[in-house]
């Protein structure tokens, strides 16, 4: 038998030049009767607030048409009682902060930021967990002319998509009888891809590159590495009416 009651409030507010702020509260009460074990689940979502800062546009002289940026904070605790003979209480709190940026610079050119760190802590009769995270994630687009005689050929310009990203996770615990905390979880990820395509004539052609690097400190230190290169192209035709006697 399970039995579920929550309820949220959020409430904002939106100021001229595309600035905002909106925060939010959320609660959940969840009980779990069960032959084996009772268990009650009680989470709470504290501080919840997202921000949008006012459109910068600068001077054309520093090569910037407008900067947009985007941050907030969210706090999740969760609590879990277990019933039953032998009564246990385990507690977990969890918080992350993203950040968004994005840079629009003269002509076409389009560059852009998004981050987010995590971190928590969990509590239980064992003993402690910690955990952290952090992302990294940029992409520049732009659209761009080749020089001479083969831009007249184009029939537009060619598209520029680069993007870089990395992210590392540590999960670590500490028994209640040690006070190092050993690593269960320890692992990065880097990866980057280039991708251009243009059109020919009516005939569609990219090209795709990207890489991927992944590494775990943990175990036996597996990892693994991939570099793929891609061409392709694509042609679209009509046909005419076929004569019939």
């Amino acid at each position: 038998l399970n039995d579920r009651l929550s309820w949220r409030a959020s409430t904002g507010v939106v100021l001229p030049g595309g600035a905002g702020v909106r925060v939010s509260y959320f609660q959940s009460d969840a009980t779990t009767l069960d032959p084996r074990s009772d268990r009650r689940t009680v989470q709470r979502s504290w501080p919840d607030v997202q921000a949008t800062m006012p459109t910068l546009r600068l001077r054309e002289f520093t090569g910037i048409r407008t900067v947009t940026l985007a941050t907030g904070v969210v706090r999740t605790q969760r609590e879990i009682t277990y019933g039953g003979r032998a009564l246990q209480r385990r507690f977990d709190s969890d918080t992350r902060i993203p950040l968004d940026v994005s840079i629009q610079w003269l002509r076409t050119l389009v560059t852009s930021y998004r981050g987010a760190y995590r971190a928590g802590r969990g509590t239980d009769p064992t003993g402690d967990t910690e955990r952290g995270q952090a992302t990294h994630r940029i992409t520049v687009s732009s659209q761009l002319l080749p020089p001479g005689s083969l831009a007249a050929r184009l029939d537009r310009p060619v598209r520029l998509s680069l993007l870089a990203a990395f992210s590392s996770e540590r999960n670590c615990r500490i028994t209640a009888t040690g006070e190092d905390c050993v690593a269960f979880i320890d692992q990065i990820t880097r990866a980057a891809s280039l991708a251009l395509d243009t059109s020919l004539g009516g005939f569609e052609i990219g090209l795709q590159v990207s890489y991927d690097d992944r590494q775990s400190f943990v175990g036996q230190r597996t990892g693994s590495t991939q570099f793929q290169v891609g061409l392709y192209g694509q042609i679209d035709f009509a046909a005419g009416v076929l004569p019939l006697n």
